[in-house]
């Protein structure tokens, strides 16, 4: 797998929407906002990202605190279940392209924070996921390009 430096990742009006789910259950919640962003009268304008804030376990089943951050044709007001974000930026990251199961997903951030490591470079974000391809009912399919933010600081 290739390592792609100096990425930049931005977007202008982004809905925020953060909930607990399982990480196999990813697919299906990126499914369901495709088709009801129509619902707040919200077009998609790129490809929808996001991160796990965290992980935990209940009843033995893992469990992630996950925001999906969708770029939209226009601004909103926030409400209860959605938040706004007027700019969503990441500069000077690193990017790995994972291509298969959501469940391998964790190999190839394993390459991407031992190219990190190898490197001595220095993490300032964590994790971002941005689903170039994902098929709501074919977990084995997907493309994601992994993102981390690396300090541009020389010290």
């Amino acid at each position: 797998m290739h390592i792609f430096k100096n990425q930049i990742l931005q977007y202008e009006n982004v809905l925020s929407y953060r909930t607990r789910m399982r990480i196999t259950d990813v697919n299906k919640m990126i499914g369901f906002i495709q088709k009801n962003t129509d619902a707040l009268n919200l077009k998609i304008c790129g490809n929808i990202a996001a991160t796990v804030h965290e992980k935990e376990n209940i009843s033995g089943m893992e469990m992630s605190d996950i925001e999906f951050l969708i770029p939209v044709n226009k601004k909103i007001s926030e409400n209860s279940a959605f938040k706004f974000k007027p700019v969503f930026r990441i500069v000077n990251a690193v990017k790995i392209r994972h291509e298969g199961s959501m469940s391998g997903i964790e190999c190839s951030e394993r390459i991407l924070e031992e190219y990190i490591s190898q490197n001595d470079l220095q993490p300032v974000t964590q994790i971002y996921y941005l689903f170039i391809r994902s098929t709501e009912y074919d977990n084995n399919d997907n493309i994601v390009d992994i993102y981390m933010g690396i300090s541009e600081n020389i010290l």
